[in-house]
């Protein structure tokens, strides 16, 4: 699936004159992706979500100004006669307005006020700190693309070269097929082979493209942007730690995840206290000011202040049970923290172990590349002196062509492998390239 969508990427413009590449660094390839790719973009906005929430919360502490007002017409204005004679009294006259000021200052409240705005400052540090490990992770992506460009590169590279050399066996088979010294179905072997090296030529170039594609992807930049990797590394990368246990002590102590975590059970916490002070009596002050016109019965001006209470005695348990769900959460939280330290402990350890057995394969894949050029060498020579077939010879070339891919995979995994170390660690792949 993750092809077909970065083919339709690709031939989302159609006709379009093909945009120069870029070159880049990994180093650059970082810096733009913690600039432009889209998870980090929504992280950044959740951090002002929460920052946001925090403030609303912050506006609860003070007192609230109130202002109330109306203006009624009536069809008639309201008399009374109190006897013949007498003039009436007029009770409402045909227009009334109001107009009231109120200030309340939450009083009992704060504590839940209090309350709320510790579990929402929790929030903001949580959310800041899963910002920096989605940088991490993106920082990562990124890292692991440019990498995976580069060993698309070279593996076609590769296949190349294999191409150019199956070309002059064929070339050779054919000089000797006219003198005589080998048969035409050697001539055949040898240009079946170029067949089948030419279609993982072909198919190299492919993944080239959809290398290119991803990365492309990753940084946030336009559908189809060619890029050109700045330098490719020759030796595998160093492991910032030498044993497991050491990548997981400094995984343990570094890795913004459990940071985060505690900030989540801080803030359930915080949530709960808030939660349970809502079944106690609110006690507000209050000081109002109210003016009244048209009405004969009512005070023109009248001004008080006092306390207000309000107590929600029942209400079919909606305070009591969400003050349990509340405290349900804290100790959900509670009790998968040793998750989240026993995974964060795994992912260290695994990196490292992959990191390191990726560098023993490259030392492994580094000698078969020798071994697999002296032996190509010596079929040409036995197949010049007509001591081998074409068969020996081609069979030496795939060997050659298979240890090539295996090494230059082997060199780009330890990299990958070690950008993921660093990414499990709690550091920000791709800043070693930077130094």
């Amino acid at each position: 699936m993750t092809s077909l969508l970065l083919v339709a990427w690709l031939l989302a413009a159609p006709g379009a004159a093909p945009p120069a590449a870029q070159t880049l660094s990994l180093e650059d390839c970082v810096r733009i992706a913690l600039d432009k790719n889209g998870d980090i973009v929504g992280a950044e906005f959740s951090v002002d979500a929460a920052e946001a929430a925090r403030s609303s919360m912050r506006g609860n502490f003070g007192p609230r100004l109130r202002v109330e007002g109306n203006y009624l017409r009536y069809p008639e204005e309201q008399t009374i006669a109190f006897g013949p004679g007498a003039p009436p009294l007029v009770v409402r006259e045909e227009t009334t307005t109001s107009m009231t000021v109120s200030v309340i200052q939450p009083l009992t409240p704060l504590l839940a006020v209090h309350s709320g705005y510790r579990a929402r400052d929790f929030g903001v540090d949580a959310a800041r700190i899963h910002r920096d490990s989605v940088k991490r992770d993106v920082a990562y992506q990124a890292t692991e693309a440019y990498y995976r460009l580069l060993q698309a590169q070279k593996l076609a590279e590769v296949t190349g070269t294999s191409v150019k050399q199956v070309e002059s066996q064929v070339t050779r088979a054919r000089a000797f097929e006219k003198r005589g010294v080998i048969g035409r179905n050697d001539v055949l072997r040898a240009e079946i082979a170029l067949a089948g090296v030419t279609q993982r030529r072909i198919q190299a170039d492919g993944a080239v493209t959809l290398a290119n594609a991803r990365l492309a992807m990753v940084l946030g930049l336009p559908p189809g942007t060619p890029i050109s990797p700045a330098s490719a590394p020759e030796t595998p990368a160093a492991a910032p730690v030498t044993t497991a246990n050491a990548a997981v002590t400094k995984a343990l102590a570094e890795r913004g995840e459990l940071d985060e975590f505690n900030a989540r059970i801080a803030q359930a916490r915080a949530g709960r206290n808030g939660a349970w002070t809502r079944l106690a009596p609110q006690i507000n002050a209050i000081g109002s000011y109210s003016r009244v016109t048209g009405s004969t019965f009512q005070e023109e001006e009248t001004r008080f202040v006092g306390l207000l209470l309000t107590w929600d005695v029942w209400d079919w348990g909606a305070s009591y049970y969400g003050a349990r769900e509340a405290a349900a959460q804290v100790r959900q939280a509670e009790a998968a923290s040793a998750n989240v330290r026993s995974g964060v402990a795994l992912d260290a350890r695994a990196a490292h172990i992959t990191h390191s057995g990726s560098v023993e394969g490259l030392a492994v894949a580094k000698a078969a590349v020798t071994q697999a050029e002296e032996n190509y060498r010596i079929e040409n020579r036995r197949y010049e002196e007509n001591a081998a077939t074409t068969f020996d010879v081609l069979d030496a070339e795939s060997l050659l062509t298979q240890a090539r891919a295996q090494y230059q995979t082997a060199l780009y995994d330890s990299h990958i492998a070690a950008a993921n170390l660093d990414r499990a660690l709690g550091q920000l792949p791709g800043a070693a390239a930077s130094k």
